[in-house]
């Protein structure tokens, strides 16, 4: 069995020790480094999560602002519908407005069209009444002009009725009738004797 000396023993266990020493060291520092990793991986995992996190706030925001842009087209939108609608009541009491006025001006041209036909009618009736009386009495007329014209003619026609006998005739038959004038006697008398008789001669 070799002899150990104190100083080598002594060595031997400072080797050891620092054998120890160096895998305890090994050990913490492979845990730190391991620690340090997770750190690292935690920290970049809350990097990703507040990423994330504003990311998911960007899009919340955005979100937002189309909810508000889409509101406010919703807004405008109503306000252009209540707009139009009042436009269309607006339209609807003018048509209204138009044709109530229309119907009276028509209710307003068939009394004046009826009161006219009427008026017309009336004239038609006072008119025909006029010309049918008128007939009547040109009727009466030429009835008694004939009537006077033969007799006139009968008396003048007879030899032995003189000029003036003629002339005295004509007057009395001129007194009485009506039909009768004193130019158409004056005309025949001078017709038949060939003198000239003035209508004045005859009243």
């Amino acid at each position: 069995m070799p002899s150990h000396t104190p100083d080598a023993q002594n060595s031997h266990s400072t080797l050891k020790l620092n054998v120890v020493n160096t895998q305890q060291q090994q050990q913490t520092a492979e845990e730190s480094r391991l620690v340090a990793e997770e750190s690292r991986q935690s920290a970049e995992d809350l990097r990703q999560i507040a990423e994330e996190s504003r990311q998911s706030a960007e899009e919340s925001r955005q979100s937002e602002e189309k909810y508000r842009q889409y509101s406010e087209q919703v807004r405008q939108a109503t306000e252009q519908a209540r707009e139009y609608a009042e436009i269309a009541r607006q339209a609807t009491e003018q048509t209204r407005e138009h044709a109530e006025i229309a119907r009276q001006y028509a209710e307003i041209a068939r009394q004046e069209r009826e009161e006219q036909q009427e008026i017309l009618k009336e004239m038609r009736s006072s008119v025909e009444q006029m010309l049918q009386k008128q007939n009547q009495e040109i009727e009466e007329l030429k009835q008694e002009l004939e009537i006077t014209n033969r007799e006139l003619t009968t008396a003048l026609m007879a030899p032995i009725v003189s000029f003036e006998e003629a002339k005295a005739l004509a007057s009395r038959i001129l007194k009485s009738e009506k039909s009768a004038t004193a130019e158409s006697l004056a005309d025949q008398l001078t017709a038949i004797y060939g003198l000239k008789v003035n209508p004045e001669e005859l009243k």
